[in-house]
C-alpha cells in the first residue's frame, strides 16, 4: 500500500513541477520571473525523487524511472 501511495505521491508532484517549469519559460528572459519559480519547481521535483528513493521505486512506471 505504501508503494502505491508513493507511486501516485511521485506523480503528482512531478506533474506540479512540470506545470511550474512550463509557467516558468513563459517569460524566461526576465531573471526576476525565473529566481521565483525556479524555487516550487525544484522543491516540487526533488520531493518526488525523495518520495521514489523513500519506497525504493524503481522501473520503468516510476516517474524517475529506472535508467537514471
Amino acid at each position: 500500500m505504501k508503494k502505491i501511495i508513493a507511486f501516485l505521491a511521485s506523480w503528482v508532484l512531478y506533474m506540479l513541477g512540470d506545470l511550474v517549469c512550463r509557467v516558468l519559460s513563459l517569460n524566461d528572459e526576465n531573471e526576476a520571473w525565473a529566481e521565483f519559480w525556479y524555487t516550487p519547481y525544484n522543491a516540487l521535483m526533488l520531493k518526488s525523487l525523495r518520495i521514489q528513493d523513500w519506497v525504493e521505486g524503481t522501473g520503468k512506471y516510476w516517474v524517475w524511472g529506472s535508467n537514471l
